[in-house]
């Protein structure tokens, strides 16, 4: 037996319609139609379990692991708003938004080094683009390396400095204790077209680092003691490194 529920959203002065459509076996499959482009939002399904699905468009489908005994409720955010719908309490759906939230990020650090450095993080990009290529065996490059990349979005903050430079693209920003990189995926349309990884530049007329020189590209970005990133361009498709 299955359980269908039609949610309106509304905030921010946006609205909004969730269609859902809840089966017995913990899956959810519905559609999310906002009347804004949703450049980096999400929307989080709150019921038994929280669910959270990337909105890569006016109109969005998806079906994910989700159950709800009693209400559903949906939230919607992004970096400028926030939306609400169903029939849970909005302080109790942001509440366990953010015990989720702090619990992942509880996770990711019992599980990362103790200690990070900027030059460290500098020769591990070459690594991971070419570690990354190596365990690649089937169709679709970015299908293999996803899991990683889901991880990355969900547990470190995003860069709208980024976001707004790069058209149709998604990054974070990955700190350590002497520095940070960042990660992004390039968007063509709906579809991912290059999964990129960079370092930041902080004086004029640089060289690249002699450890990505031979694999990455330039970019300009003007912000407070940044010029610009040294990127590794990597196809979605295939994994191979375009300069």
């Amino acid at each position: 037996m299955t359980q269908k529920e039609i949610i309106v959203l509304s905030g921010g002065g946006h609205k909004g319609v969730v269609k859902l459509t809840l089966k017995q076996a913990g899956t959810c499959a519905g559609s999310c139609s906002v009347d804004f482009r949703p450049h980096g939002a999400r929307l989080y399904l709150v019921g038994d379990n929280i669910a959270e699905v990337e909105l890569y468009d006016l109109n969005s489908t998806f079906e994910v692991p989700f159950s709800a005994t009693n209400e559903v409720g949906c939230v919607v955010r992004s970096s400028s708003l926030t939306m609400f719908g169903g029939g849970l309490k909005r302080s109790d759906m942001l509440r366990r938004l953010d015990e989720r939230a702090a619990k992942q990020k509880e996770e990711k650090l019992a599980k990362a080094p103790n200690s990070h450095d900027a030059q460290g993080e500098i020769d591990a990009l070459g690594a991971i683009a070419a570690d990354s290529f190596l365990k690649y065996d089937g169709n679709n490059f970015y299908y293999a390396v996803k899991p990683q990349l889901d991880e990355m979005f969900v547990c470190y903050p995003h860069d709208e400095l980024l976001e707004d430079a790069v058209q149709n693209s998604k990054w974070v920003r990955i700190d350590g204790e002497d520095g940070y990189y960042v990660v992004g995926v390039l968007y063509d349309d709906k579809e991912p077209s290059f999964i990129c990884y960079g370092v930041p530049e902080r004086q004029k007329n640089a060289s690249p680092p002699s450890e990505l020189e031979n694999m990455c590209v330039w970019l300009s970005v003007a912000d407070e003691g940044v010029l610009g990133y040294w990127l590794i361009y990597q196809s979605a498709k295939t994994g191979e490194i375009i300069k």
